[in-house]
């Protein structure tokens, strides 16, 4: 992989998980919440 494909790859994951850490936020999962939003930073 070159680098540019490894940087989106990481930014598309990272968006992913912030689409779950808002889901699961909303159904007051707030400790998995917690735990996707540290993987988003």
């Amino acid at each position: 992989m070159k680098k540019d494909e490894i940087i989106q790859y990481w930014i598309k994951s990272s968006d992913e998980d912030f689409e779950v850490m808002i889901d699961l936020f909303n159904l007051k999962k707030y400790s998995y919440a917690l735990f996707f939003g540290h993987l988003v930073i």
